[in-house]
């Protein structure tokens, strides 16, 4: 078992790595992601241990490296909801962001978009029937994708 202790970089953006480049993949869900301590297979077969510092967190394209192997973490593609808001109602994005907010779910922001995982096309219909009440224009999205959460938004407590 190869042992991993740190990480060497990240492909995406590491001018050191070349996107491209055969590279061993190890493919992870996102909530693997947050996880310090693992043993998983790469594509290719090699058995890795990860034994991470308490608290760091892989990212999509995080290089690993140990006994002349270089290891590109892929995350794996989830479903993802995209909710466009409208420019011009700062209502609806409090109300919008009210709401999402009371279901702690991690959110990406980008531009008048707030993007999040879902697990079935069923909470689609959830989210359309939440929104219904809530003026302006909202049109909502599905795809599949890597999902990143905003820094910062999927840490929270109730203390």
């Amino acid at each position: 078992m190869l042992t991993i202790t740190t990480v060497s970089g990240n492909i995406i953006d590491s001018p050191n790595y070349k996107q491209g480049e055969k590279y061993e993949r190890l493919r992870l869900s996102r909530a693997e992601l947050g996880r310090c301590r693992m043993r998983r297979r790469t594509v290719g077969g090699v058995d890795v241990g990860l034994e991470l510092e308490p608290g760091k967190r892989l990212r999509h394209g995080d290089v690993l490296s140990g006994d002349g192997k270089t290891i590109v973490v892929e995350q794996i593609p989830e479903k993802i909801l995209s909710l466009s808001l409208p420019e011009d109602s700062p209502e609806s994005h409090v109300l919008v962001g009210h709401a999402v907010g009371n279901l702690h779910r991690p959110i990406s922001i980008k531009d008048n978009v707030i993007s999040l995982p879902i697990q079935s096309d069923s909470e689609v219909k959830m989210f359309e029937a939440l929104l219904s009440g809530i003026a302006g224009n909202i049109t909502l999205s599905t795809d599949n994708g890597i999902f990143t959460p905003h820094a910062g938004a999927d840490l929270h407590g109730h203390d």
